[in-house]
């Protein structure tokens, strides 16, 4: 696995730490703003898209295309059994490397490396046994999504209208056997041994939180951490952006941003992370705000992670 090199990896650190870098200059601040750019359409993501959308038939697309504020868009399933849309085993050849051809745009090749090992747990069918849908049709200048789902693995993609906040996901990842995401649980695990003695009474909880659940009250901001220890937590972060496209990381980096940053998100640990899921270790890990939630839970006896951020507050007690 290529790792990147440490000064791209600082750089990614400190852009997530308000403070960190220079002042912005005057014609600086009349640039248009960060959200405003990360939500242009990505011309990888749109052609795939597009050319996969006009490829189906009527039949499928009676199947696969659903109303754009369809509340199952944001549904948080990590167990198997059919979704919303077209089974993808229902596509012909073509239409079934689109597909592919989308998850490879909206992923990094480390995020890639990941969907293909989740999908590969899924038995034999693989990839068919997975759902396409689309959630608006895919057009200029109007809010739609499209989502592949089905067990362990799902990847929701949200276009924005130009009047409209920046949306991701919800994204949700599993593994059961725990055999992978390594880099992301050794990260969360430093981060821990890290922690001073005061920091880490303040961020750990009794019980568990199961993954896409609210933070709720529990754990603490991460402005009462050192700076360390923030960075640390932005190492956490960028580990967990790798999986995503340049665009995707630059959506999911101004949302952040524009709501504080790592000081303003809240970290909670719940049990003692000191070792894999792989080799026993039973806790759980949640980091955001209102907007905000990123995750990972190995209570359960396998991995779970989900990541889903946007401008509609989510109902949690902060």
């Amino acid at each position: 696995m290529r790792i990147p090199a440490a000064a791209t990896a600082l750089c990614a650190v400190l852009a997530l730490i308000p403070g960190a870098c220079a002042p912005q200059t005057e014609s600086a601040a009349d640039a248009p703003s960060p959200s405003a750019e990360a939500a242009k359409a990505d011309p990888r993501l749109e052609g795939p898209l597009r050319q996969l959308f006009a490829s189906l038939t009527p039949g499928q697309r009676e199947l696969a295309l659903l109303a754009a504020g369809d509340a199952r868009r944001n549904e948080v399933v990590f167990p198997g059994g059919p979704r919303a849309g077209i089974a993808i085993a229902r596509l012909d050849p073509a239409q079934h490397a689109l597909v592919r051809e989308l998850i490879a745009a909206f992923t990094s090749p480390y995020g890639r490396q990941q969907c293909d090992q989740i999908i590969a747990q899924a038995g034999p069918e693989g990839l068919d046994r997975f759902y396409l849908a689309f959630f608006g049709e895919p057009r200029t200048g109007v809010t739609y999504a499209w989502r592949i789902a089905e067990h362990h693995l799902t990847l929701v993609d949200v276009e924005v209208a130009p009047d409209q906040g920046l949306t991701v996901g919800p994204i949700l990842l599993g593994s059961n056997p725990p055999d992978f995401f390594d880099f992301e649980v050794n990260a969360l695990i430093a981060l821990y041994a890290a922690l001073s003695p005061d920091e880490r009474r303040l961020v750990t909880s009794p019980g568990t939180g199961a993954s896409g659940e609210a933070i709720v009250a529990a754990g603490a901001p991460c402005w009462k951490l050192g700076q360390a220890s923030q960075e640390r937590v932005a190492a956490v972060l960028n580990q967990r952006l790798a999986f995503f496209s340049p665009a995707i990381q630059a959506r999911l980096r101004a949302i952040i941003a524009e709501r504080g940053g790592i000081p303003a998100m809240h970290l909670v640990f719940f049990g003692a992370a000191d070792k894999r899921c792989l080799d026993g270790g039973r806790w759980d890990w949640k980091l955001g705000g209102p907007t905000v939630l990123i995750d990972y839970a190995s209570s359960g006896g396998h991995i779970h992670l989900s990541l889903k951020a946007g401008t509609e507050r989510a109902p949690d007690a902060r």
